[in-house]
């Protein structure tokens, strides 16, 4: 059929095993926010905002620091992109 089963499960292993990960990264950093007295919970809807906004981003980057740190050991361990474009058409061949 075609399918790069190899791929599609790699990439279905790790999201279902980083999305608890991903979770607890996002309370930690609505408590360290909290800690700093940023809160979500804040009367003023414009504090509330900023809030948001400040955990989203630091969420948001801290997915983009693992998964560099991720694509990196992945490459290490065989799974990178090959180098080299493939060939997409058949050879030539002589008609005669």
């Amino acid at each position: 059929v075609g399918v790069p089963v190899r791929e599609v499960t790699l990439v279905l292993a790790l999201g279902f095993h980083f999305f608890p990960v991903l979770l607890d990264e996002g309370r930690q950093v609505r408590a360290a926010l909290e800690s700093r007295g940023i809160s979500t919970r804040h009367p003023r809807v414009a504090l509330r905002l900023r809030a948001l906004l400040v955990w989203t981003l630091a969420v948001l980057f801290g997915m983009v620091d693992r998964s560099t740190r991720l694509a990196g050991a992945l490459e290490a361990r065989g799974f990178a992109l090959p180098r080299t474009m493939r060939h997409r058409f058949p050879a030539w061949r002589h008609v005669a």
